[in-house]
């Protein structure tokens, strides 16, 4: 006859395998949080409550709270990561300044893809 003292190891060990034979590669974050937040929460409901229901509520609470906190956490990288894409293409222009005494003076003015130079008689 199954009990609660035979069936829970039984569910844990069933649960484990096949955590392990599915893998988690084309998980998103956001899944990967909501698995690792249920088990955490499984077990602390477990030993908070003893029963259950606890842990029930545990794993579902940890799931949520997982799912949520790295969803938030992965679209906080995706926003950095476009930031960095943005700053990175704007081109920024450098301009070197004149000789102290050279006439005509010759101005450079550099980008990332262009090099130009002028030249003038009057100070800039």
């Amino acid at each position: 006859m199954l009990t609660k003292r035979t069936l829970y190891p039984i569910a844990v060990v069933s649960a484990g395998v096949m955590m392990l034979l599915s893998g988690c590669a084309g998980m998103t974050a956001a899944q990967k949080g909501a698995l690792g937040g249920g088990a955490i929460g499984a077990v602390a409901g477990q030993i908070i409550g003893g029963d259950t229901e606890a842990t029930l509520l545990g794993a579902g609470i940890g799931a949520l709270t997982g799912a949520i906190a790295n969803d938030y956490v992965d679209q906080q990288k995706e926003d950095a990561y476009h930031q960095g894409a943005r700053d990175a293409s704007v081109q920024q222009t450098y301009t070197t300044p004149p000789p102290p005494t050279a006439e005509p003076r010759v101005y450079k003015t550099e980008t990332k893809t262009t090099t130009e130079y002028y030249y003038s008689t009057s100070p800039r």
